[in-house]
């Protein structure tokens, strides 16, 4: 496991394909695959706006 990240960022990878997205509520959606700039900001958006 690196928790560190220096692996990862030897090879210019910055972070996993997977994300988290939890709801005030504690509910959590977890997408797992790349996610664009676009696909995450909607999804930030969303949940600030419940």
């Amino acid at each position: 496991m690196d928790e560190s990240g220096e692996v990862w960022n030897g090879f210019g990878i910055v972070g996993q394909p997977a994300w988290a997205f939890i709801n005030d509520d504690g509910t959590v959606e977890v997408v797992n695959g790349a996610l664009g700039g676009d696909a995450v900001a909607e999804r930030a958006a969303d949940l600030a706006s419940r």
